[in-house]
């Protein structure tokens, strides 16, 4: 009785199977297509595959005698194979051995499209790709981390394994890894650890590949970036402060005190970095930085010995703002700096200043630290001066027509020139034009003509 029954099952699995090779899809049973993609010639065996490929998944039954197509000895057909499993999706399972098998193909496009067929696949081909991170060879694994990337799965197994790889020896292969690691789903530390760990990887392309990553985490990136701004290497420290202040709005009170602490680093490129960071985060980084404390770390370094420092730290002391006459004062300070372009971001920061000052005694001591820059030695700093005092206009008038009455040289020059740019408004300047008009010197003639004739003009 037993055979009986073990008979009858073997009969009816066999007629089972032969009423699935009579399915048809298309015009063809499964059979036929099966046999078309063991045909000799190359050429059926190829437009078989088109045929397939715009059947889409209701072919999908075919999916292993596909698979076997990707040991062809055309290239061509070989991604054609891959490219029609791709089209199968999910369906196409059965073929993962053979996909994963094919990410090691000499062919770059079979890799390619391999790589999208296993991403297509989804789940079942996640275990399989995790193995591969571990192969001999870097093409290899790369490709795998791309399919990984695809499938954006979350295990924890995958993200130990793709840290793994972002201390991979190839550096293709751990920026793949960092950007893959990125799209897990976590506020793991360790991942965080990972990605502020690479902002010292010897490849710059890997450094900023993970600085962008870091970015794009926002406020949840900023612990990581904080421990990578401590780091021993330069480099990481650079990149971690530059990738903090990038932050912009998401940076915190931890983030600008990590920046204000770099500001006293031995390198000088990282003071420098912390600074400029400074600068771009502007009025922003004085609360949570500190607010004098701030302003004080940064004056100490108008005294460094690098001039490009020097420049930066004065745009930051700009960019932050203030309403202390005593740092109005230390700014204007470095209007007698060495260096013509600190003394130009000097002129520059008291115009900020001056713009946003509300009381008579910060005015007079910002507007006389301009009015001095009129006759510095650089032509960028008086041109800068006499572009923040012609903003002015009212409080800028009675000083710029006492300096033509009483100045000299450039300096007179250029109050004539500024009361000119005002126009109308500095009527009351024309008493002591018309008389700087009668100058024994022709140039000064010639300016204070000119700025007569602006002043004088009918308003439009």
């Amino acid at each position: 009785m037993r055979c009986l029954c073990a008979f009858l099952c073997i009969l009816a699995c066999a007629l089972l199977s032969a009423r699935a090779q009579d399915v048809k899809v298309g015009n063809k049973t499964l059979k036929q297509w099966s046999a078309a993609l063991k045909h000799d010639q190359a050429k059926v065996r190829y437009q078989t595959l088109v045929a397939l490929y715009e059947a889409g998944e209701d072919a999908a039954r075919l999916a292993k005698d596909v698979s076997l197509l990707l040991k062809d000895p055309q290239a061509a057909i070989r991604r054609a194979a891959a490219q029609v499993l791709a089209n199968f999706k999910g369906e196409a399972a059965p073929a993962v051995p053979a996909l994963v098998a094919a990410l090691r193909d000499s062919d770059y496009w079979v890799r390619q499209f391999a790589a999208q067929a296993l991403t297509e696949i989804g789940e079942p081909a996640g275990v399989p790709l995790v193995s591969l991170l571990a192969d001999k060879d870097a093409n290899t694994r790369f490709y795998a981390i791309v399919a990984i990337n695809g499938l954006a799965l979350q295990a924890k197994e995958v993200a130990q394994a793709l840290g793994k790889a972002t201390k991979d020896a190839n550096a293709t292969v751990r920026s793949a890894a960092l950007f893959a690691l990125a799209k897990i789903e976590s506020n793991d530390p360790e991942i965080f650890a990972i990605l502020g760990a690479a902002l010292g990887d010897k490849e710059k392309q890997v450094r900023l590949s993970a600085a962008n990553i870091l970015v794009s985490k926002g406020k949840q990136a900023s612990e990581a970036l904080i421990n990578a701004a401590d780091d021993q290497k330069v480099e990481q420290r650079v990149l971690a402060l530059q990738t903090l202040a990038a932050l912009g709005e998401e940076i915190d009170d931890k983030g600008v005190l990590a920046l204000r602490k770099a500001l006293g680093d031995d390198e000088v490129r990282v003071r420098q970095t912390a600074a400029l960071g400074l600068a771009n985060l502007g009025a922003k980084a004085r609360p949570l930085g500190g607010d004098a404390e701030l302003f004080e770390a940064l004056a100490k370094l108008l005294k460094d010995k690098d001039a490009q420092l020097r420049r930066t730290v004065v745009h930051a002391l700009g960019q932050l703002g203030s309403s202390d006459a005593g740092e109005m004062k230390t700014v204007a300070g470095a209007l007698k700096d060495t260096d013509a372009l600190v003394r130009s971001f000097a002129v520059q920061a008291l115009a900020k200043y001056l713009k946003e000052a509300d009381g008579e005694e910060d005015r007079k001591l910002l507007m006389d630290g301009l009015l001095g820059a009129l006759k510095d030695g650089d032509r960028r700093v008086q041109f800068l001066a006499a572009q923040g005092l012609a903003q002015q206009t009212i409080f800028a008038i009675e000083p710029l027509t006492k300096l033509v009455e009483e100045g000299k040289g450039a300096q007179r020059l250029w109050a004539a020139t500024i009361l000119g740019e005002i126009g109308p408004g500095a009527a009351d300047a024309v008493p002591a034009l018309q008389k700087m008009s009668r100058d024994m010197n022709a140039e000064v003639r010639r300016v204070a003509l000119s700025a007569l004739q602006k002043v004088q003009a009918e308003p439009k």
